[in-house]
């Protein structure tokens, strides 16, 4: 009788070790804190279940393990050797840039690097930026914080992540004034992709005791900054339309998702790219307005959804970074709910001007308009006059303007300038509305200007007299907004 064969136990250790390692790496964002089984990205998910499966064949005949443990011991270190490589090559483009914070919502990470990728309509540019340890975008000639710079806030417009550094308004700025009146205190971008005036309004007293800044600049982008002090929940009007503060909750689901996203494997997010560009983006110049128009009334949906909430008293914070047009001040500018937004964030920085006040240190605000009201055609959102008579496309920044100068606050609406504007383009397409090299050269130029006048208020940007573009293509003309605005 012949003796039966026994199975190595070295073949067995082997796979089952490999079992429990995969098991482990699949779940090993779980134990850095609660993270439900519908939070794991589909690949680890995967990969539990191959780990389940492996325990499973430890008993398998010894002819089986012995080809079966080579594979699995190989394909793991492949895998692992392909990870630990894009995770040197793409840190930059993948690394983790923000970190949720209960008081402000959000911050960036000291020292923090990232990449931008423009899309094909606009070139596909690679940009590198970096972050120095307060969290401001780092600068071409340096951060010099101990020299009373320019400080300038503001939201993705400002942190300019997809421009290099010296072509940011911020920088172009900063250059201007040293060369018109010998300033060699430099500027210091304080910008955060997807900050609203109220995240400004909580940070700033901890900039100016870190920075000692000679000025104060911040820009509100009339695009979707309103909306921000709205969905954001950290500030709100009293019945006497007085700012008051609150306690904002961000949703669970985003802590999930962003534990989520933090733990995903980079093999995954460059096979998710790649599987993304390759889809098809060009669609014909009727299928583009279409959609440019269809987008429009769903984020006037979208607006009045926020409304409703934050009117009933919600807090809690479900929509951190996807920050769509603010069209329902555009389209409907008479409505409660534009007039709330409006007079929110005037209300905001009339606070921030308070606390300036307060240190001697001059506010100049900056209002930067959307694209929507500037290029007519635009391909990220078109605005039908026929289907909503009342929309004005002077009127977002004009009525933040006049709001701001019944405050005694100083601020610079770069409308007027940017809608005959007869250059290059100033916003990029292909469903990036933020602005050019171009633009921010140009705006950057109209605040140098403003800033070294004697004047304390720049008439040219806050006069009620405003150019307006027109939708259909026609050409500019100039028509009187209604004081009520």
């Amino acid at each position: 009788m012949t003796k039966p064969r026994h199975t190595p136990p070295i073949l067995r250790g082997l796979l089952l070790g490999v079992a429990c390692s995969a098991a482990l790496v699949a779940i090993w964002p779980s134990l850095a804190g609660p993270l439900p089984w519908n939070a794991l990205h589909p690949e680890r998910r995967l990969v539990l279940a191959a780990a389940v499966v492996l325990l499973l064949l430890v008993r398998l005949p010894e002819r089986w393990l012995e080809r079966l443990v080579p594979l699995a011991l190989t394909s793991v270190m492949a895998l692992c050797i392909c990870e630990l490589a894009l995770r040197i090559a793409l840190r930059e483009e993948f690394g983790r840039k923000v970190i949720l914070d209960d008081y402000l919502l959000y911050r960036i990470l000291p020292n923090a690097k990232s990449t931008f990728r423009h899309l094909p309509a606009n070139g596909q540019a690679v940009i590198h930026v970096r972050y120095d340890s307060l969290g401001n975008r780092a600068s071409s000639v340096g951060n010099q914080q101990n020299s009373h710079p320019l400080l300038v806030f503001g939201d993705s417009f400002i942190a300019a992540e997809f421009s290099e550094d010296t072509a940011t308004f911020t920088e172009r700025l900063g250059s201007l004034l040293r060369k018109r009146n010998g300033d060699l205190s430099g500027a210091v971008n304080a910008g955060v992709v997807g900050y609203g005036p109220d995240q400004v309004l909580l940070r700033i007293p901890a900039a100016l005791d870190l920075i000692r800044p000679s000025r104060v600049v911040i820009a509100v982008f009339a695009g979707n900054d309103f909306g921000d002090v709205l969905r954001n929940r950290l500030f709100r009007l009293d019945s006497a339309g007085r700012l008051q503060g609150q306690h904002a909750a961000l949703d669970e689901s985003i802590r999930r998702q962003e534990m989520s996203a933090n733990s995903r494997w980079y093999l995954a997010k460059l096979v998710f790219r790649i599987r993304n560009s390759s889809l098809p983006l060009d669609t014909s110049a009727t299928e583009n307005a279409t959609r440019s128009r269809q987008l429009v009334e769903t984020w006037r949906q979208e607006r009045s959804v926020e409304f409703v909430q934050a009117m009933r008293g919600d807090t809690v914070v479900t929509n951190l970074y996807n920050d769509t047009p603010d069209v329902d001040i555009q389209i409907d500018p008479a409505a409660t709910s534009s007039r709330y937004k409006l007079d929110l964030t005037a209300a905001v920085l009339d606070s921030i001007r308070t606390i300036l006040v307060g240190k001697s240190i001059p506010l100049t605000v900056v209002i930067i308009p959307s694209a929507i009201d500037i290029m007519p055609g635009y391909d990220g959102g078109v605005i039908d006059p026929a289907r909503y008579p009342a929309y004005h496309s002077a009127f977002a920044t004009a009525a933040l303007a006049s709001r701001l100068r019944r405050r005694g606050i100083r601020s610079i609406d770069l409308f007027p300038a940017f809608s005959v504007y007869q250059g290059v383009p100033l916003y990029f397409r292909g469903g990036d509305n933020h602005w050019t090299d171009a633009a921010q050269s140009l705006a950057a130029k109209i605040v140098a200007d403003s800033l070294m006048a004697t004047a304390s208020v720049d008439t040219r940007s806050s006069g009620p007299d405003l150019p307006v573009v027109r939708t259909d293509g026609g050409p500019v003309t100039s028509r009187r907004l209604p004081s009520s605005y």
